[in-house]
């Protein structure tokens, strides 16, 4: 089994190059909806230690409808979709 979860996995146009996959957990830790360092933080950690797949956490595309007060939002005037994936355009 050990073999197996360090194969490449392809998806799509896209291949992660293992099949180690981190699940979206919340984290509470934004601030008005916007990223902390500690949600930076904890992204970083996960990429930089071998996390084939890393799913975020609950992102709102609106700030007006938060479960929690320490929920990530990000305006949908800021996001695309392309090629089926989600991309931010920076705005």
């Amino acid at each position: 089994m050990k073999d197996t979860l360090t194969l490449p996995y392809a998806f799509s146009t896209h291949t992660a190059p293992n099949r180690l996959v981190a699940q979206a957990m919340e984290t509470n830790n934004a601030e008005n909806g916007g990223i902390t360092p500690a949600i930076v933080q904890r992204y970083r950690r996960l990429a930089e230690g071998g996390w084939g797949i890393v799913f975020a956490e609950a992102l709102s595309i609106t700030d007006r409808h938060l479960a929690r007060d320490g929920d990530w939002s990000y305006p949908a005037a800021a996001w695309t979709v392309s090629s089926g994936w989600w991309t931010h355009t920076g705005r």
